[in-house]
């Protein structure tokens, strides 16, 4: 199922809590591990699943953050499955690791009215994640034998005249 996924330093977790909410008021599906893992997942699958599915990860940028193998391995996960990816700064400065990305600028805390642009990136991340056809495997893996069975390949029987 679609939904955002907040990526975050443990210490992190409170203002990770107040955007979750703050995103589910404005009617996006937001996963966090710490409300959408059930006991007994094993975590990381978990995790790898969640992204998967996901049509966004924000990450919550601090020091703790930047210097979590958890969060860096979220980003890379994300990263390698093409996922947008939305840096929040929460504390100190922007991480370098996505220097490419501008960082929305949270260090006075969560707002009650999210920055229209984060929300516009969220919506238009949905809106491409739905939109984007998926292959047909079967046509992808098969096209070219099928376009061959369909063709009129002469068989050995045909050259005995």
């Amino acid at each position: 199922m679609a939904h955002i996924f907040i990526s975050y330093s443990r210490t992190d977790i409170e203002i990770a809590r107040q955007l979750k909410k703050r995103l589910e008021a404005r009617a996006f599906k937001v996963w966090m591990d710490e409300t959408d893992i059930s006991a007994g997942d094993i975590l990381w699958r978990a995790i790898e699943q969640a992204i998967d599915d996901c049509t966004a990860l924000i990450v919550l940028v601090s020091p703790r953050s930047t210097k979590s193998e958890w969060v860096e391995r979220e980003v890379l996960c994300a990263e390698r499955k093409h996922k947008p990816i939305l840096p929040i700064l929460i504390e100190g400065e922007e991480w370098s690791r996505l220097a490419d990305i501008h960082h929305a600028d949270m260090r006075t805390g969560v707002p009650d009215d999210l920055p229209e642009t984060l929300l516009q990136n969220l919506q238009t991340a949905g809106a491409a994640q739905r939109t984007e056809p998926k292959p047909n495997t079967a046509s992808v893996l098969y096209g070219p034998l099928a376009a061959l069975s369909r063709k009129k390949i002469p068989r050995w029987v045909d050259y005995l005249v």
